[in-house]
């Protein structure tokens, strides 16, 4: 699995990239990795992105980008300024996305697997017994 983080260092390290593609490609990956927004799968490559109380379109067609549908955004201080906060927050995105899977895997993959270990002729332990209640039960046997 790519890291967020590589693909950013790609898109950023892309020879001469003007702004606006930085920024169009980051809105790609952000709709991507996150299921927000929305891309177009037309000639114009449209993507829609929510972030705060706005909607950003970026048409990549026409190099142009929009606060919601109808307030261009001309600057190129705007643009550079989106692309950071959109890199920023997919940084911030990708780390507590790996905790959050960290997390769910353990969580997921410790429950007791059930009847598997006797289908396959295994006797059965009560793997969540704890180490020291097992050396009490084991020193309650010597004696």
């Amino acid at each position: 699995m790519t890291d967020i983080e590589e693909i950013i260092n790609q898109i950023e390290s892309d020879e001469c990239p003007m702004i606006e593609d930085t920024l169009h490609k980051l809105l790609e990956l952000a709709v991507t990795v996150t299921g927000l927004g929305e891309m177009d799968d037309g000639d114009s490559k449209t993507i829609t992105f929510p972030l705060s109380a706005i909607t950003i379109t970026s048409d990549s067609y026409y190099q142009r980008f929009f606060f919601g549908e109808d307030i261009l955004i001309e600057d190129n201080e705007t643009i550079e300024a989106l692309a950071q906060e959109i890199k920023k927050r997919l940084l911030k995105f990708d780390k507590q996305i790996k905790k959050t899977r960290t997390e769910l895997a353990e969580e997921i993959f410790s429950e007791p697997i059930g009847q598997i270990p006797e289908l396959a002729g295994m006797e059965i332990t009560d793997f969540d017994i704890d180490i020291d209640e097992e050396d009490e039960e084991k020193e309650k046997e010597v004696e």
